[in-house]
């Protein structure tokens, strides 16, 4: 793709002053890529966003309509939002706009997996966010992490320990609270009732009836055994 713009800026004799840097020139290709994939999937979209006298109403049968989609000074559709006095970078304020039907969001999407060494489905979706916003990404960015046979490869079994039965208590119909599992929580304050004294420490005792699951409450002074018994 830089070869052929390269070609195109030499065919109409626009050579610039200073030759483009490699970031300058990748970018350039980014935005051209991303133009020919929205020219073909959302014209009806870019001609009433180009429209001056647009209104909302038009784009109310568009995919896009939740993303208050605006063009930008790229010929760009990119997603609005409310972060224009933000201090992030552009793209990350406004993404590019890009379907998951067309075949530049995969090449995007396998991109950045090999680009994050192999990385999950989360932290690829996030990292993409911050210049592409693809429509449909989550269940491409999975289809991709699934497809790679390096990740395939590479993905560990884990061992599942066999779980051990129920104890009989657990299992046999009983009384309730015949036998109990207990626990602590806290500590809580409660409020002195001596005057002008600080807030109390205090504990909640937590009893659970093994066969039925029913649960008592009792408010415990302090942690020692008195006052547990």
């Amino acid at each position: 793709m830089g070869y052929c713009l390269k070609f195109i800026r030499l065919a109409q004799k626009k050579t610039p002053k200073v030759s483009p840097n490699a970031s300058r020139m990748l970018s350039t290709i980014d935005h051209a890529l991303a133009r020919l994939a929205q020219a073909q999937l959302y014209p009806d979209e870019l001609a009433l966003l180009n429209c001056s006298t647009r209104c909302e109403k038009d784009l109310k049968s568009s995919p896009l309509k939740w993303l208050k989609p605006f063009m930008c000074e790229n010929g760009l559709i990119r997603v609005g939002g409310r972060l224009s006095n933000s201090d992030l970078p552009e793209g990350t304020k406004h993404p590019i706009v890009v379907s998951a039907n067309h075949p530049l969001a995969e090449i995007i999407v396998t991109y950045y997996h090999k680009l994050l060494l192999h990385a999950g489905p989360q932290l690829m979706l996030s990292t993409i966010r911050q210049k592409y916003w693809i429509i449909g990404a989550r269940n491409l960015v999975r289809r991709v992490y699934h497809r790679c046979i390096k990740c395939f490869r590479q993905k560990p079994i884990l061992i599942q320990q066999a779980t051990a039965d129920l104890p009989k208590s657990r299992v046999s119909p009983s009384r309730p609270f015949s036998v109990s599992g207990v626990d602590y929580c806290g500590p809580v304050y409660l409020k002195s009732a001596v005057r002008r004294h600080g807030p109390v420490k205090a504990y909640i005792a937590i009893f659970v009836c093994f066969a039925t699951k029913a649960v008592h409450i009792e408010l415990v002074s302090d942690l020692s055994t008195p006052a547990f018994l």
